[in-house]
């Protein structure tokens, strides 16, 4: 597809051709899986991908700070929210789409680092309760 000339490690094997190998290098193969994913599972075209990222200002959607490479979308409607960088994107995932989860995980965070900031015994105590619960001396 590229045109290219390649060395044979830049081709997959394959036992259904003549000379033993693929009829694409694995780059092509990889654009081409990776078009017809995006295709099919998210009704996208190369292009749409771009325009998205574009329009996100070429971050993620979430954190602003990490490259977007994944496409999020609603698993009940399979309409697309955004593209994501990874950890946002495994995040979510995580916390199977439910806001009131993600809120909870919220509220937990800033309780915890709102005692870590008033008291500085407050991540020794904690470690001596969990260790009392575990049985660990």
């Amino acid at each position: 597809m590229c045109g290219e000339i390649k060395t044979v490690s830049e081709w997959h094997r394959s036992a259904r051709t003549s000379d033993g190998f693929t009829t694409y290098c694995k780059a092509c193969r990889k654009h081409t899986a990776r078009v017809g994913h995006l295709k099919r599972t998210f009704g996208l075209s190369p292009a749409d991908f771009v325009a998205l990222v574009e329009l996100q200002g070429g971050v993620c959607a979430i954190c602003q700070i990490g490259p977007p490479v994944h496409v999020d979308h609603d698993h009940r409607t399979g309409r697309v929210r955004g593209i994501l960088c990874g950890p946002c994107n495994m995040g979510l995932g995580q916390f199977a789409d439910s806001p009131a989860r993600l809120k909870a995980a919220a509220a937990y965070l800033y309780r915890h680092r709102l005692k870590a900031w008033t008291d500085p015994d407050h991540a020794s105590v904690l470690e001596t309760r969990l260790a009392a619960r575990l049985g660990v001396a």
